[in-house]
């Protein structure tokens, strides 16, 4: 099986090329040949075997309406002449990371018969939200115009949280979905591990993430006096950058928070596991999610998880068995779910079965076989 994978992924960020980087992993022992085609591609692309690489000229960042409509039309034409190259040498297409709004190479795969699955790994409408605000009108109305039509363009619509499969605009179109999740993630359980038990480790809370709104940082910020007014000896760590990093400092500052909340940064990948091996709790007070990937580290490391249940993480928190659900993310109630899971009788039990669960259905063996199902439905493997 040759498979064309074209995906938008932002060149952008601590680790841009990681979720591109996995998806050519999953896809390399079920095919033959992968043709990516994606933008601004790093020379690293070129070390996976069997991945022939077209580059594309792509950016996110033009501010005027008319540029940025220009430029979208542009990739759009630059991807189906590829596709177009391409056609006797695939079997089928992918729209990968942020592809679903390529409309006009969809309708040319669809002229070339060629099957395609449509990978979601968000809720666009909360995306569309958090980038224009209450101040875009035409350009989100045109973004969704274009994801309807993809919708109606695909074979088969995959999701990486069946959470997603719930937006509106999906309804119709409810018969093409494949019915489980298939995420594209998988943990290095060489690299995640328990190297401390949770009887060993400080009594530290952490947040491991980008600082912006929707991670519900400083709610999270807000909610450490209320925890310190009945536990005093609870130690704080905030982990990551982003647009609210200086409003988070200044709350810090204003409460007299200093000695107790110790901010860090953005921190190599690697030593994420050297951090969550000395947290008793990760706290994830998100107001929107996919499925996020530091759930999956902090599980895979004995780090039990307090988290809001949005996106893909009702799928992986059973509340009281696998980690602890609250039922919003004010401060309030993130002080609330603290305290109730650092003093939790069964905490062992839940280390215990979050470990087990990233080790059947989140390391890279399980998801490889996802995918090997969902190209067995579409008689491609």
């Amino acid at each position: 099986m040759k498979i064309c994978l074209i995906a938008l992924y932002s060149p952008y960020g601590d680790n841009p090329f990681t979720r591109l980087a996995d998806i050519l992993s999953i896809f390399k022992p079920l095919t033959d040949e992968v043709v990516l085609i994606a933008p601004n591609l790093p020379e690293t692309v070129k070390h996976f075997n069997r991945v022939r690489p077209i580059n594309i000229k792509h950016t996110n960042h033009l501010h005027r309406m008319p540029s940025r409509v220009l430029r979208h039309l542009m990739v759009q034409l630059t991807i189906s002449w590829h596709l177009l190259r391409v056609s006797q040498q695939i079997d089928l297409v992918f729209w990968g990371i942020s592809a679903h709004m390529l409309t006009i190479p969809m309708l040319v795969t669809k002229l070339l018969r060629k099957q395609t699955v449509l990978y979601l790994s968000f809720k666009s409408t909360e995306v569309l939200t958090r980038e224009f605000g209450a101040k875009g009108f035409l350009l989100p109305r045109i973004y969704q115009v274009l994801e309807k039509v993809s919708y109606a363009l695909c074979d088969i619509i995959v999701a990486n949280s069946t959470d997603i499969l719930d937006q509106p605009q999906l309804i119709k179109y409810k018969r093409k979905a494949y019915p489980v999740a298939c995420p594209i993630r998988f943990i290095d359980t060489s690299l995640f591990k328990i190297t401390r038990p949770m009887t060993q480790r400080p009594k530290r809370v952490g947040f491991i993430g980008r600082l912006s709104e929707e991670k519900g940082v400083l709610n999270l910020i807000k909610a450490i006096p209320l925890v310190l007014e009945q536990h005093n000896d609870i130690e704080f760590s905030i982990i990551g950058d982003g647009r609210q990093s200086e409003e988070m400092k200044e709350t810090i500052a204003r409460d007299h928070l200093a000695n107790r909340v110790k901010t860090i940064g953005w921190l190599p990948h690697a030593e994420l596991p050297r951090y969550l091996n000395e947290m008793q709790l990760l706290v994830l007070p998100s107001f929107t999610e996919g499925l996020p990937t530091i759930a999956l580290e902090a599980m895979a490391c004995g780090t039990p998880l307090l988290a809001t249940p949005v996106g893909g993480v009702p799928e992986l928190i059973t509340d009281g068995e696998t980690g602890f659900i609250m039922a919003d993310n004010s401060p309030q109630t993130i002080a609330q779910g603290i305290i109730r899971a650092l003093s939790y009788p069964g905490l062992e039990e839940i280390v215990s079965n979050a470990h087990s669960l990233i080790d059947k259905e989140y390391i890279y063996e399980a998801t490889v076989e996802r995918f090997k199902k969902l190209f067995a439905q579409l008689n491609m493997v």
